[in-house]
């Protein structure tokens, strides 16, 4: 009963701070279109949050360094928002932005590679050290 406790108020903490991406990401909402694409990225987040809570698994490493790739190229791309850095509200935007876009990242990049098959390639055998081939299907 205690894991699940510690697994709900994970989740609750991710859906928290994939709602404190958006919301300082929320300046870009009076431009036409960026604001859209992380819109539709954090509600992606949101429905692979819920969806990995449900049916999780193991998480790679390299998941997780794509998913800081993710959360420093949405940072980087839009500086102009942490300006002036010298304040302390705009260090502590970009540090919820990045742990949000890290969550954001990670949610969806798990829930991809839970529904997409995987599966060797056709003729090819495994290699020596047991690992084979794969290809999207």
């Amino acid at each position: 009963m205690k894991k699940y406790l510690s697994k709900k108020y994970l989740a609750l903490f991710q859906a928290v701070l994939i709602f404190v991406w958006l919301a300082d990401l929320s300046p870009l909402a009076e431009t036409d279109t960026y604001y859209s694409v992380f819109l539709l990225c954090g509600l992606a987040g949101l429905a692979g949050l819920l969806d990995n809570w449900r049916h999780p698994i193991r998480r790679p490493a390299a998941l997780h360094l794509f998913a800081g790739v993710f959360a420093l190229l949405v940072v980087m791309g839009n500086y102009e928002l942490y300006q002036p850095f010298y304040a302390l509200q705009s260090k502590l935007n970009l540090l919820m932005d990045l742990v949000g876009g890290f969550c954001v990242g990670d949610e969806i990049l798990t829930a991809m590679l839970r529904l997409l098959p995987l599966k060797p390639l056709p003729g090819k055998e495994s290699t020596r050290n047991g690992s084979s081939s794969l290809h999207l299907e």
